[in-house]
């Protein structure tokens, strides 16, 4: 019989040509951005947490993730739930890889839906209601969207009642609002139940493909991310598809920390709530439909800080400030940046001890 393919992935699963076998220090803004930074002082890497990723397969050979897949599951008329297409890949690296991922002690069980042509939205619902019955899975992750006919009403309800079975466990469902670049009725995406995620590019811009719904819970940077590669090496990929497991990866974080003092799995509701509310507010005030409650990440204290060699002007998120002194070159070729400006446009105090002749930041 032939497979009728109605799922679709919402991220471009063309592998771009830029690929590299090293990444360099300006690949990981994404990254930075997430705030994973601020978890990893305080010990937590998303450690004794499992998700589940429902998407392409995975190459679980990939250095940077082989060691944190523990289960590959295939639920669709291929041979095997290895990834033929790049994208689940792409994601899973986002999510635990050991340089590009988020959370990198979190474990994933790697569920293939998808074909590289699409897949049936009855594999994707045969996936999530196993998966709805573990009690060692605590997050799903989902980059990918379908719509639904009149006709097939049973399998939107069929669908819905996967995903409610899911969060009735205790299982927070993270998806990919889509990348139709308008306002758009897509699923899993526009059920109340899942988080949605929105797309932004490095500027904190809407990103054009990102689909416009009034379910969009908050949003990532899905435009131009780097990650894992399918048979090695790390290329970009661009989508929702890219933003959602930022996201995944923030709420492992948040996740970990919760089961590590607490003693027990985050409920999934207070997972959803914290999501919410760690954003930096873009678009209009409040929650809006391109951008939910705005940006994700755990370090909401984030500042853009532009400095000039030479040039006592310098910009706090783009408002005009002065220095008394500039930044310089030395002669090594390295740059030398005053600390005070730096420190205190953050809100971090510095206190110089003359006897010492040291320097202390806090903050």
């Amino acid at each position: 019989m032939k497979t009728e393919y109605n799922v679709f992935l919402t991220g471009e699963i063309k592998v771009s040509n830029e690929t590299k076998k090293q990444l360099e220090p300006q690949d990981f803004y994404p990254l930075l951005l997430s705030g994973r930074h601020i978890a990893y002082r305080r010990g937590f890497y998303g450690q004794g947490i499992k998700i589940a990723v429902l998407d392409t397969g995975v190459d679980s050979t990939h250095p940077e993730i082989k060691d944190n897949i523990v289960e590959v599951l295939n639920y669709t008329d291929m041979r095997t739930g290895e990834d033929d297409s790049g994208h689940g890949t792409h994601v899973c690296g986002t999510l635990v890889g050991k340089t590009v991922g988020i959370a990198p002690q979190a474990k994933i069980v790697s569920a293939r839906v998808l074909t590289p042509m699409g897949g049936d939205v009855n594999w994707l619902i045969a996936a999530l209601n196993d998966i709805s019955k573990r009690k060692d899975i605590d997050i799903v992750s989902m980059s990918l969207s379908t719509t639904f006919s009149e006709a097939r009403w049973y399998q939107k309800e069929a669908l819905h009642k996967a995903i409610k079975a899911c969060t009735d466990n205790n299982i927070a469902v993270i998806c990919a609002s889509g990348n139709t670049g308008k306002e758009s009725e897509l699923y899993p995406a526009c059920f109340q139940e899942p988080i949605t995620v929105g797309a932004i590019d490095k500027n904190k811009n809407v990103a054009y493909f990102s689909t416009r719904s009034n379910e969009v819970d908050v949003c990532q940077v899905g435009v131009n991310v780097w990650s894992a590669k399918a048979g090695g090496g790390y290329c970009t990929m661009s989508g929702t598809s890219m933003a959602t497991p930022i996201v995944t990866g923030i709420a492992a974080l948040i996740a970990s920390e919760y089961k590590i003092k607490f003693g027990k799995r985050i409920p999934e509701m207070v997972l959803y709530e914290m999501l919410k509310m760690a954003t930096i507010d873009l678009e209009e005030a409040g929650v809006d439909s391109k951008t939910g409650a705005g940006l994700c990440t755990l370090n909401k204290n984030y500042t853009e800080v532009k400095m000039y060699i030479g040039n006592k002007n310098y910009y706090i998120d783009g408002q005009l400030q002065k220095m008394d002194t500039v930044p310089i070159i030395d002669g090594n070729n390295r740059t030398l940046v005053p600390p005070r400006f730096e420190a205190e446009a953050r809100g971090i105090e510095v206190e110089w001890n003359f006897k010492e002749k040291s320097v202390t930041t806090r903050g």
